[in-house]
C-alpha cells in the first residue's frame, strides 16, 4: 500500500468503482491504497442532494404505527438505503434514483479533488485572525486565566 495522498486519477478510480457498484476492497485493491482510505474519501467527499419534502415529507418508517411521525418524535427513525448507507454509500448510477424519495448523497472525482486541495492548502496556512478577533478572543480567556491564578500579561 502507498502512504501518499490520493490523487485526481485515484477519485477517478474511485468514483468509476462506485458507479460499477464494486465493492471499496476492490476499488482499494484497484488504487493500491487501504480499505478504510476508501471508505473515507467516499463519506467525507460525497455530496448531500436533499430529498424534496413537498413531494414526500415523510420519511419515517414508523409512520404507518403512529401515523403523525414529521421528524420531530421521539420514535422518529430515518428510512434506511441499503445501497447507499450500507453497500456503496452515494447514489451515483443507481437503478431507482428517478423513484427514489430519500436524500441522495453523490461522489465526483474533480470536485472531491478540488475540496481535498482546499482543506489541504487552508490547514497549512494556520489561523486567520485579525487583531480585532484575536483581543476579543483574549478577552474572554482572560477573566478565565486570572481566575486560577494563571494571569499572562498580554
Amino acid at each position: 500500500m502507498k502512504n501518499s495522498h490520493l490523487s485526481l486519477e485515484d477519485r477517478k478510480l474511485i468514483q468509476e468503482g462506485l458507479e460499477k457498484e464494486m465493492s471499496r476492497t476492490d476499488i482499494a485493491k484497484t488504487i493500491h491504497k487501504d480499505v478504510s482510505t476508501v471508505a473515507k474519501e467516499v463519506k467525507n467527499r460525497r455530496k448531500l442532494k436533499p430529498r424534496n419534502p413537498f413531494n414526500n415529507p415523510i420519511t419515517c418508517t414508523k409512520f404507518k404505527e403512529c401515523g403523525i411521525c414529521h421528524g420531530k418524535c421521539s420514535e422518529y427513525e430515518e428510512i434506511k438505503c441499503s445501497r447507499r448507507d450500507r453497500k456503496v454509500g452515494v447514489c451515483n448510477h443507481c437503478p431507482k434514483i428517478n423513484n427514489c424519495r430519500l436524500d441522495k448523497y453523490f461522489y465526483h472525482a474533480k470536485k472531491a479533488h478540488e475540496d481535498y486541495l482546499y482543506t489541504l492548502k487552508d490547514s497549512r496556512e494556520g489561523v486567520n485572525l485579525n487583531t480585532r478577533e484575536m483581543l476579543d478572543i483574549v478577552d474572554i480567556i482572560k477573566p478565565l486565566l486570572k481566575k486560577d491564578n494563571l494571569f499572562i500579561k498580554f
